[in-house]
């Protein structure tokens, strides 16, 4: 069975993780990757273990450091290996290349290796926890993957209870005035958090570690939903701000996650401009298509995640929600830059507003090419609207096609997945750093 689907199969709002503290003094770990998120965990274990080896092609500075000063660290600059995993008891599988990450997992299944990819919790067999240290106490902490920033502020505090003063607990002491608001519609999807919102969320951290990331939701009704469902609280954007202000920070950024300068995002101005004077520096990030860079930007992330597809008999359609508002423009804009870009096989509709289901078949059967249609949302994340209304059996997106005699390839996957959609949304928090 694969792997992800087994790990699906569970429920995962009911999963909890016990906390067993282990002796890995002999055991050898390896690390793929070498970036930042590669640097905070090998600083965390290698005191616990017999040795780290890290493989990447690309190597962090640090790391070197790190080697430089430790005996037990061994870099090994190259690309991964299957035989990689040979005599290792533990692997960190922490690329930015998912399918890389998946590969690895599934390879040390069939060796009966603990795994932990850093990009889906889904596939992992232990989360990595906070450490506190002092003397022979160890203090792990963990949030069952839900709450990474809550994990965070809980080892700060318990530092501060413990009198631990090293480097990493003078840097945590440092974020804690300094918070990224990371600021979302919503999805009462678990799996969709996790991938798509979380894929943005885990990029920004790994971009701003100084900063404390928080989440918080727009959808009231989606808030209310995943509390019933699972127990569990995310604040909407008033209740975040409220918090960062009793906790006296001094310097807050949001960065929404929405595609476009819609009410949403004017709602996002609004409760922030409530907000101005209670903090040192408050700023607000924009949304994904915002500049002419982004869209040129996005459009060619598409492409090149879908140039395998584009043969000639073959139209790749992205589908957005569609507001009936101003901010609909950014449809034709974007489909505008495709063209520009040169990639005419390219196609944008929408679910609710113009060019409609209808619209783009009408066009892909005039333009009398394309025998196949690959359908891609054109929202962050993947919920009702992509599986009922893009993929569902209705009248959607998918049938609509089909019925005008086209093979349909659907790619179930939001907008949040994509490291180079990631990137966007981290360059517009990077304008108030620069």
């Amino acid at each position: 069975m694969d792997t992800k689907k087994e790990k699906e199969s569970i429920n995962e709002k009911e999963k909890l993780f016990f906390p067993l503290f282990m002796d890995l003094t002999e055991k050898n770990i390896l690390v793929v990757g070498a970036g930042k998120i590669a640097v905070r965990r090998i600083k965390t274990i290698v005191d616990f273990v017999n040795g780290v080896t890290v493989v990447a092609p690309q190597i962090e500075p640090s790391i070197f450091e790190l080697a430089d000063g430790n005996k037990k660290v061994v870099i090994v600059e190259r690309c991964y290996e299957d035989e990689d995993l040979e005599n290792k008891d533990i692997v960190l599988a922490i690329t930015d290349d998912h399918a890389l990450n998946e590969e690895i997992v599934n390879k040390c299944h069939e060796k009966g290796i603990l795994v932990n990819a850093a990009h889906d919790q889904s596939l992992c067999d232990f989360y990595f926890p906070g450490v506190v240290r002092k003397d022979s106490m160890v203090v792990g902490i963990s949030a069952c993957g839900k709450d990474h920033g809550a994990v965070r502020e809980a080892a700060a505090r318990l530092r501060e209870v413990l009198d631990v003063r090293d480097e990493q607990a003078d840097k945590a002491e440092k974020s804690l005035d300094k918070m990224i608001l990371a600021v979302s519609y919503g999805t009462a999807r678990f799996q969709a958090r996790q991938k798509d919102i979380e894929g943005i969320e885990k990029a920004i951290e790994e971009r701003f570690p100084e900063y404390e990331i928080r989440r918080c939701f727009t959808s009231q009704m989606i808030i209310g939903m995943i509390e019933q469902r699972e127990g569990i609280h995310i604040d909407n954007l008033q209740e975040a701000l409220t918090k960062a202000k009793e906790k006296k920070i001094r310097e807050l950024l949001i960065q929404p996650t929405h595609v476009m300068a819609g009410i949403e995002y004017q709602k996002i101005l609004d409760m922030a401009d409530a907000f101005h004077d209670k903090f040192d520096k408050l700023c607000v990030g924009t949304p994904l298509l915002s500049s002419e860079q982004d869209y040129k930007d996005l459009a060619n992330a598409m492409s090149a995640h879908t140039e395998e597809f584009v043969d000639g008999h073959t139209a790749v359609v992205l589908v957005g929600h569609g507001t009936k508002v101003e901010a609909d423009r950014v449809y034709g804009k974007l489909q505008s830059v495709f063209k520009k870009e040169g990639l005419n096989d390219y196609y944008v509709g929408t679910i609710e507003s113009y060019p409609s289901k209808e619209d783009v078949a009408r066009m892909l059967v005039e333009k009398g090419q394309y025998t196949r249609v690959v359908l891609i949302p054109l929202m962050v994340v993947v919920g009702n609207h992509v599986e009922k209304d893009i993929f569902g059996t209705g009248q959607s997106w998918k049938t609509v096609l089909e019925d005008e005699g086209f093979e349909v390839h659907a790619v179930m996957k939001g907008l949040g997945e994509y490291p180079e959609i990631q990137e966007i949304y981290v360059k517009h928090l990077l304008i108030f750093l620069s």
